[in-house]
């Protein structure tokens, strides 16, 4: 008996440590999917972020751009709240980078050609080289 005290002890202390917390997360987890509902906005599993339009079962139609809806299964997608602006769905202006932008980095962008060397000539083939591009070792 005294030999199965310390293996138990630690099974025990693998429970808590390794095992509960697990259980947990996966619980909260089947919680926020079982109340996702219209209008919600959620991320799918693959990154891919909607928002809701209808519900049956397990199936979860997601508007991930207007008029174009994909159909999710709900264990496939995390809910992540009502409030489109705190889910990063928010159409905005901050798609749009001014030139502003980019100078406040310290990085500049030019707008004409004036950065490109006009004066490069293009590289010619060596002799024997027939290889196109496109072309691959498996149609020789």
């Amino acid at each position: 008996m005294t030999s199965l005290l310390p293996l138990l002890v630690l099974f025990l202390i693998m429970y808590m440590l390794i095992l509960r917390p697990q259980q947990q997360k996966a619980k909260k987890q089947r919680l926020a999917q079982s109340q996702i509902g219209d209008g919600d906005h959620v991320m799918s599993a693959g990154g891919i972020y909607g928002r809701v339009t209808q519900v049956v079962a397990d199936k979860v139609w997601v508007e991930i751009a207007p008029d174009i809806e994909v159909i999710f299964a709900r264990t496939s997608l995390n809910r992540l709240s009502t409030d489109p602006l705190s889910g990063g769905f928010a159409d905005s202006d901050d798609d749009h980078m001014d030139q502003d932008d980019y100078s406040s980095s310290g990085t500049s962008v030019p707008d004409d050609l004036s950065s490109l060397d006009l004066d490069d000539k293009p590289i010619e083939p060596k002799e024997g080289d027939d290889d196109q591009p496109g072309d691959s070792d498996r149609n020789k």
